[in-house]
């Protein structure tokens, strides 16, 4: 077990009074921390794992009526265990990382994007807590500036989050501040972060029915999972946030591909492969990926770029032999000196057989 990981995972499906009514939350939230306990997933110890959600607050809701801002968590709740966490930070000034390897954050829910300034950025995405009301309370825990705190502060050698909700452009609302000062004599530019949002500022994040049992799920969350349970690895059966981005990126689209897009954004937008998120033991990947060549070709040098980077990746002599490839999800470009470029995109679970010609 990776005992010096923390989580904190929140996820809410019953407000009082903000529409529309909400059923993935809960179950994503449930979904992945159940991923981060399992031996098989995050393997973090479930006494590190802080779990918020609606159905804890079932028997105090059962007295609200129809009172809505009786309604459970509220912010004091969500942010409690950020609290803990900071404390800790705190008395171990010390030392870095102040309290160990990787935190988790995971959010789900309704949310917003509250005022934004050069400050705080559009990252600064908020969850709101179950007794928000439209224009009274809509005071929300942004995943992103505690994620911040927690880097600026070292606490952590690595920071990963994830946030499943809209964010509508709120700039009447102001973002909560996050009073605890940060924790000075660390080395914060070391921390390495991933960040994941689901979807751009200023637009919403759908659930949708999805799974075997068919369920509402958040659609983010829904890939998100696919990535972490079966997408796929580098060949040491890594699965690194170059992975998690390329699967998503391309599958919330195409989830979404009937009705109102999404589209996902992530920090950094094409991460590196420093943060291990899980290994598993895997065969020799299979080739996904078959490229051959026109006669006219062979002899010439081929380059395999990364399509967002254009870093080359991969370089082949074209010959009569065809060009088999393992690739994770995501866009590639095929280029060769003087010659035309070639466009890949490859999609989870599927195969590209391409065939250059002069």
């Amino acid at each position: 077990m990776n005992v010096q990981d923390h989580a904190v995972v929140v996820g809410i499906s019953k407000y009082g009074s903000l529409k529309p009514a909400l059923e993935g939350p809960e179950r994503d939230a449930k979904a992945f921390a159940d991923w981060l306990e399992s031996p098989q997933g995050g393997a973090v110890p479930p006494s590190n794992v802080t779990r918020v959600l609606s159905s804890k607050f079932d028997q105090h809701d059962a007295n609200r009526g129809n009172d809505a801002f009786l309604f459970e968590p509220t912010l004091s709740s969500m942010t409690a265990a950020f609290a803990r966490l900071m404390a800790l930070t705190a008395r171990n000034s010390s030392k870095v990382p102040r309290v160990g390897r990787r935190l988790y954050i995971y959010l789900s829910g309704h949310g917003i994007t509250p005022r934004v300034d050069p400050v705080t950025s559009t990252n600064q995405s908020a969850l709101l807590p179950a007794n928000s009301m439209e224009d009274v309370n809509l005071d929300g825990v942004s995943g992103h500036a505690y994620a911040e705190w927690f880097r600026l502060s070292h606490a952590f050698a690595e920071i990963v989050m994830f946030m499943d909700c809209c964010r509508t452009d709120r700039p009447d609302v102001a973002p909560p501040p996050i009073t605890a000062p940060i924790v000075q004599g660390g080395r914060p530019d070391d921390v390495l972060v991933f960040y994941g949002w689901a979807t751009r500022w200023d637009t919403r994040a759908w659930e949708q029915v999805l799974g075997t049992p068919p369920s509402k799920r958040g659609v983010f969350t829904f890939a998100l999972m696919e990535a972490l349970t079966t997408g796929q690895t580098d060949a040491q059966g890594r699965l690194t946030p170059q992975g998690i981005v390329g699967h998503v990126n391309i599958r919330v689209p195409q989830l979404r591909q009937n009705d109102v897009r999404q589209l996902p954004q992530f920090f950094p937008p094409n991460p590196d492969g420093r943060i291990v998120i899980a290994s598993r033991a895997t065969a020799p990947p299979e080739p996904n990926t078959t490229i051959t060549f026109a006669p006219p070709l062979f002899g010439q040098q081929f380059d395999l770029q990364d399509g967002s980077t254009f870093a080359t990746l991969l370089s082949r002599t074209a010959s009569a032999a065809p060009w088999a490839l393992a690739l994770n999800p995501g866009t590639y470009v095929i280029t060769r000196a003087g010659g035309r470029d070639t466009p890949l995109i490859v999609r989870p679970g599927g195969t590209v057989k391409e065939h250059l010609d002069d």
